[in-house]
């Protein structure tokens, strides 16, 4: 488990000549590395600085160089803050990072224990959210800051650290008892901040009756500029205040994400007990909250549907249940669904749809079972079409809307696989929502524009080409089945029964500790994985006399016919701990697709049942038609985070979550009158 660790902590570099440019600052080993390891500072500069930022971020390219400053302040000293004085040698970082052109300086000594920013952040890049909720309240928070209650929740800390470093943002939610409405919440805080500043007159928060007010107060040695609001209980004067606050030069940068993280914040219902007591009960676990906003895409009745998790189905994206459809995939920014349309003449086509209802037509045909890759940013897709030269696929990108059409090159792909077509309902269902074999094709756009395809027709073999100079990494062609973490840095795959981590900058493998065999993988963030497993549940049951054969080559499609029922389950894998948690166990044939929710709420599942019902309908003798409302149905779970018991959403299959709220919103519910 320490070699696992080790990877986890160790940043690729993505750029050949980033490396090169580099070199020339180096220290001699014994000078620095002997102390810390070079790729251990990375590692500490990228935590911080992803605090800082308020969202996990793809690490483009960096370069860095050993200096020596005259104080603590590393070069970058802040108005209000005391420095020691004193000569100390560190690191000048310079970090280029996905759907930002700003290229951000920071300075660390050589552990990279302290950190500072130098440049200030472009806050007009969207930060990702995430949902803190304990028994009395929900609130959203930026996905990469610390959350810290107090035991009895009376006083909740968020910030980047978790602490009230002035230096940083705060936020802070604390439960005030007996204290008034909303105007004598706000004058006891604002007393107890000592001298304020420019205090604006306090402002009602929609048609509520919680108060917000701005002012500027010190916060240690730091003048914060502060928006506090008072948020009623309307009982016996008990309430919240949330104190939002920044440094001066921080504030107008984290103003308008302070609105929408007020805006999020939601107070449990309370109820009354016997003897009049007053109580709030913890969430009922309905996580509409968490995801409203998110766009959510299913295949229901051969048709692709685009909603969200409060709006199902969702509107259609398509028209015509005779074609089925595959490969659903969300750009970064969820504006845009790409998806895979089947022919009648065998083609398989690629459509691109927007939140404005919009379908186009990129490439027809192309290859088949490969899903469609996006751009770390989203502003372009790629796409695999055949080409004449057989056991070849040609490479190309395109414009979400068709255009500014790129042909970047040919890669190999192994040919000549059979059709697998099975004669059994269930595993048809389960070929469907996977791949061939259950192995499902993949082709992943990298942040440094390499390409990650599967190899081969039956869905083994993975590699990673460049087409700056046309040459592959050659990953192994055992691996299948293979999801790549949210940073891109790695990839799980199974080679054969051995779930393995692969680093994809030099391909090294690592194989995980389990004591399952894995089916299907997602990742839930980049230091834990889902997986889900099947186990028989006894031996098939056969149909296999032949008294009964021509009936069941008419009716069930095959003799003798042998129905597999298998128990099924999620666990949850801690990469940094090497511990796995059974999340849930039930019976059917299998799992398909896991489709993790943004924000952690929870997971979306497709469950392919048994065709145990349909078998034993055929056992009693009942008609065609009687049957065929036996046969396995492909449905959709929803396993909300902490849950043991997952809630049926819809019969439909191929889940998929956009993983950010798109400038246009998805469609939502219909207002009854």
């Amino acid at each position: 488990m320490n070699r696992i660790n080790h990877i986890l902590k160790v940043l690729p570099i993505l750029t050949l000549v980033c490396l090169l440019s580099v070199t020339a600052f180096l220290p001699a080993p014994s000078a620095v590395h002997a102390q810390t390891p070079l790729d251990v500072v990375l590692q500490r500069v990228k935590d911080f600085f992803a605090q800082q930022l308020g969202r996990n971020f793809t690490l483009v390219n960096y370069t860095y160089q050993l200096n020596t400053w005259q104080d603590s302040s590393l070069g970058c000293p802040k108005a209000g803050v005391s420095y020691t004085q004193g000569e100390l040698q560190g690191y000048i970082w310079q970090f280029t990072i996905d759907q930002d052109t700003t290229t951000y300086e920071l300075h660390s000594d050589t552990d990279g224990n302290v950190v500072v920013l130098c440049t200030p952040i472009n806050r007009t890049v969207a930060i990702g959210f995430r949902s803190y909720q304990n028994t009395a309240f929900i609130i959203d928070y930026p996905e990469t800051w610390q959350v810290v209650p107090s035991e009895d929740l009376s006083d909740v800390i968020i910030s980047p650290d978790g602490t009230k470093n002035c230096a940083n943002p705060i936020i802070e939610i604390q439960h005030k008892t007996a204290i008034g409405n909303a105007d004598l919440l706000l004058n006891e805080v604002i007393r107890e901040a000592g001298f304020v500043e420019d205090l604006q007159a306090p402002s009602a928060i929609g048609a509520s009756t919680a108060l917000s007010a701005t002012y500027k107060a010190v916060c240690g040695e730091v003048v914060h500029q502060f928006r506090t609001t008072a948020i009623p209980l309307g009982v016996e004067g008990d309430g919240y205040i949330i104190l939002q606050s920044a440094p001066l030069d921080q504030y107008e940068g984290w103003s308008a994400n302070f609105l929408s993280i007020l805006d999020s914040f939601e107070i449990a219902t309370s109820q009354t007990t016997a003897d009049g007591t007053v109580v709030t009960p913890p969430p009922t676990g309905d996580t509409t909250q968490l995801l409203a906003g998110y766009p959510f895409a299913h295949v229901f009745a051969n048709d692709v549907y685009l909603g969200s998790y409060v709006y199902l189905p969702g509107y259609g994206v398509t028209n015509n249940a005779r074609r089925d459809r595959r490969g659903l995939s969300f750009s970064p920014n969820g504006q845009y669904l790409a998806y895979i349309e089947l022919l009648e003449n065998g083609n398989q086509r690629l459509e691109v749809s927007d939140t404005g209802k919009r379908s186009e037509i990129l490439a027809n045909p192309v290859a088949p079972d490969f899903p469609a890759a996006w751009s770390v940013t989203g502003e372009r897709i790629a796409f695999l079409t055949p080409t004449d030269q057989e056991g070849t696929l040609t490479v190309n990108t395109a414009l979400p809307t068709g255009e500014d059409l790129q042909t970047l090159g040919t890669i190999p792909f192994t040919i000549g696989c059979e059709d697998e077509t099975s004669p059994y309902a269930a595993e048809r269902l389960y070929q469907r929502e996977t791949g061939p074999f259950g192995n499902t094709f993949g082709l992943e756009w990298l942040p440094d524009n390499r390409f990650l395809y599967t190899t081969s027709c039956a869905g083994e073999g993975l590699a990673i080409w460049n087409p700056a100079d046309n040459t592959s990494l050659n990953l192994g062609s055992d691996l299948s089945r293979a999801v790549v973490s949210p940073d891109h840095q790695q990839l799980l795959a199974m080679a054969g029964d051995q779930t393995v981590l692969v680093n994809l900058t030099n391909g090294e493998r690592t194989e995980i500790a389990m004591f399952e065999v894995a089916d299907q993988l997602a990742w839930a963030n980049n230091t834990q994985f889902y997986y889900t497993t099947i186990t028989p549940s006894g031996a098939p049951f056969e149909i296999s006399d032949p008294a009964v054969q021509e009936r069941a080559e008419e009716q069930l499609g095959i003799f003798p016919y042998e129905s597999v029922l298998n128990t099924v389950s999620i666990v949850q894998y801690d990469l940094s701990s090497g511990t796995a948690t059974p999340l849930w166990q039930g019976q059917g044939y299998a799992i398909g697709k896991l489709a993790v929710a943004p924000n952690q709420a929870g997971i979306v599942f497709s469950l392919i049942p048994s065709d145990r019902d349909m078998v034993l309908g055929f056992v009693q003798e009942l008609d065609t038609t009687q049957l065929r409302f036996a046969m396995p149905e492909t449905k959709l779970y929803f396993l909300t985070r902490g849950a043991t018991d997952p809630r049926l959403i819809v019969v439909s299959s191929q889940p998929v979550f956009g993983q950010a709220i798109p400038p246009a919103a998805p469609p939502q519910p219909p207002q009854l009158p």
